[in-house]
């Protein structure tokens, strides 16, 4: 395990080695690859992918040691973090998480607007009735309304929006505005 137990040290621990310091990826282009790349070139530091066939396989090599960090989702990461085989230093996200509260955001930090997150939306054909959309979101929004839904959601580290086709869209295209440059920075291409 790296000596790192802040986000800043390890950025600092970057800044001494670069290039030296790996972080586990699950291949170019992946959400692990691009977010650990838009890290180390929004604090100026360099990092070493090491890629991998899968999240699997890369987490198995950070827990053994072999490579140094990786960004990933919260909920696979949460058992090995309450078991103390894994060290978080920062959420990459707006707001703390209720599953582990003293874990500080990115921005608090000290690496302000880095905010990644593996998101999941509902999708229709374009040619879907707007009068078929507007009760699918209605029926995704009262499940996502139910106390037991939205408490079990949350323990598995899910953040639940439940936005307008209209805010989806907005959200979409910060995330294509985020996402084309970060790939065409990395070098990831579409073999």
């Amino acid at each position: 395990m790296v000596p790192a137990t802040t986000l800043q040290e390890l950025l600092a621990l970057m800044r001494s080695r670069p290039g030296r310091v790996t972080y586990a990826s699950s291949g170019p282009g992946t959400i692990l690859h691009l977010s650990a790349h838009m890290m180390a070139a929004a604090a100026g530091v360099t990092a070493e992918p090491v890629p991998y066939r899968g999240a699997g396989p890369a987490l198995q090599d950070v827990l053994a040691g072999n490579v140094d960090f990786m960004i990933e989702g919260f909920l696979s990461m949460l058992p090995y973090v309450r078991s103390a085989q894994l060290r978080p230093l920062a959420i990459a996200a707006t707001q703390r998480s209720p599953n582990l509260p003293d874990l500080p955001t990115t921005d608090e930090a000290g690496l302000p607007g880095f905010h990644v997150a593996n998101w999941h939306a509902g999708f229709a054909p374009a040619s879907t009735p707007a009068a078929v959309v507007r009760t699918l979101r209605e029926l995704v929004q009262a499940g996502l309304a139910v106390p037991a839904v939205r408490q079990r959601m949350t323990e598995t580290g899910l953040d639940l929006v439940g936005s307008s086709s209209t805010e989806l869209g907005r959200f979409w295209d910060e995330q294509i505005a985020m996402w084309v440059p970060a790939v065409r920075a990395s070098g990831a291409s579409a073999d």
